[in-house]
């Protein structure tokens, strides 16, 4: 076996898709300069908190009426998004610091469509390249939720499900 597992600290790189910047079709591979141009919030989202993944899919009974046992079938497949965002204040002032804040003014309005491409693969500075593999969920944000009270104070964005796609291949120019 040639392949290795890889430690998931410091290798999730996320990029931020909202407004004109959204994909009209998440199933078409994303190319390279979108995912570039996009804002890249890894470093504004807690590790401990962070969800973006398919979750169980629905479940239905759907026996045939001869059998006297239940029997189930898959449905709906769902998925989650759970974003601790850091929220940023000026070291000087104490000030809420909105430039420091994009990816939480981007997020903050309930009702905001967006969609976020997840890379789990390697080191989250590194730039998208061609061949790189990625996640893409599109969500609606509900309201932001206050920080728990440890750590720094954040923000949690929890993703309403719209759509998502895995193991897509970010495609050239």
């Amino acid at each position: 076996m040639a392949g290795v597992k890889t430690a998931a600290n410091g290798k999730i790189k996320i990029a931020l898709l909202v407004g004109a910047d959204l994909p009209s079709d998440i199933e078409t591979p994303l190319a390279v300069a979108k995912l570039t141009a996009a804002p890249d919030i890894s470093c504004n989202v807690a590790f401990n908190g962070f969800v973006a993944g398919f979750t169980a899919s629905d479940t239905m009974s759907d026996p045939a009426v001869c059998e006297a046992t239940n029997s189930q079938t898959r449905g709906a497949s769902n998925f989650q998004v759970s974003l601790p965002i850091f929220w940023y204040i000026d070291a000087t002032t104490g000030a809420y610091a909105a430039l420091d804040n994009d990816a939480y003014e981007a997020l903050k309005k309930a009702g905001t469509v967006a969609a976020i491409a997840v890379r789990r693969h390697k080191d989250a500075k590194l730039a998208w390249v061609s061949g790189d593999i990625y996640d893409i969920f599109l969500f609606e944000t509900d309201e932001p939720q206050s920080s728990d009270g440890q750590g720094y104070v954040k923000k949690l964005i929890n993703g309403l499900p719209r759509s998502a796609r895995q193991d897509l291949v970010v495609a050239g120019a």
